[in-house]
């Protein structure tokens, strides 16, 4: 393999494992918003969860791979500390932007998917476009193609609003 090669390869890994973490994120976020649980309780259960899905798994290559340990990775914990010191903020960004919408009516894939990609916008290192697409990319896969639409309109105007 030729060092373009390896580093393409590299890169393509970095990224594969940023849109995991995200997707960590989002899901947490998504959770929240089925109970009043901090995000360390539920990344406590999934923990719980997922020791005893190894302990009972017959598939042995999953203690091959190298995983993402959301309770100890700390782009996932800036994140959700960042959402959770700043909900309400974030929440009233979402409200300001979504016109002839109450946050009450989106579903809650759209609206966890806003409360990630904002508070990543307001308080990460990413740069704007790709924390745009990846929220475009989470609403494609778990919602429909009007969501990830609405989504894109929504964050747009975030950015918009936050150059002037």
């Amino acid at each position: 393999m030729s060092k373009d090669n390896a580093k393409k390869g590299k890169r393509e890994e970095q990224i594969r494992k940023l849109r995991e973490k995200r997707e960590i994120c989002f899901a947490v976020l998504f959770e929240m918003t089925f109970s009043d649980e901090t995000v360390e309780q539920i990344l406590e259960k999934a923990y719980q969860v997922k020791l005893l899905d190894k302990l009972y798994s017959d598939d042995k290559d999953l203690a091959d791979e190298e995983e993402i340990i959301p309770e100890t990775d700390e782009f996932i914990i800036d994140i959700l500390e960042s959402y959770s010191d700043h909900k309400d903020e974030i929440d009233d960004e979402i409200k300001s932007h979504i016109k002839g919408w109450t946050i009450e009516r989106l579903s809650r894939v759209t609206l966890s998917v806003l409360r990630f990609a904002i508070t990543e916008l307001k308080y990460g290192t990413t740069s704007e476009k790709i924390v745009i697409n990846e929220a475009v990319e989470l609403s494609k896969k778990y919602s429909t193609p009007q969501d990830a639409r609405f989504v894109n309109g929504v964050l747009g105007s975030v950015v918009r609003k936050t150059e002037e």
